[in-house]
């Protein structure tokens, strides 16, 4: 199982980065503009975006039902993909939401 290395959600940031089982690092940034999974160089800069979604796509694709309060989209996107042991297996899971 994959392990946050950091993690802001307020008003300002949502972003995660998120270390994979086989070391791998990915970034996971939620923005008005929709959100963004890096794949990150030495755990700190982002060199490939490996999946990109407006927001009410990435709403529609991880969010299973209507919650009470803000949405809480990051956290969805960490649950649904923190197990995941390689960058392939991420991309092979946002593939098969579809």
């Amino acid at each position: 199982m994959g392990r946050k290395i950091a993690y802001q959600d307020d008003q300002d940031k949502k972003f995660c980065q998120i270390e994979l089982d086989n070391g791998e690092r990915i970034l996971i940034s939620v923005a008005q503009s929709g959100v963004k999974i890096f794949k990150l160089f030495f755990g700190i800069i982002p060199i490939k975006t490996i999946y990109q979604a407006d927001l009410k796509t990435a709403v529609d694709l991880f969010m299973e039902t209507e919650e009470w309060g803000r949405p809480i989209l990051l956290d969805k996107i960490v649950t649904r993909l923190i197990d995941c042991p390689s960058i392939d297996d991420v991309l092979e899971r946002l593939r098969s939401s579809f």
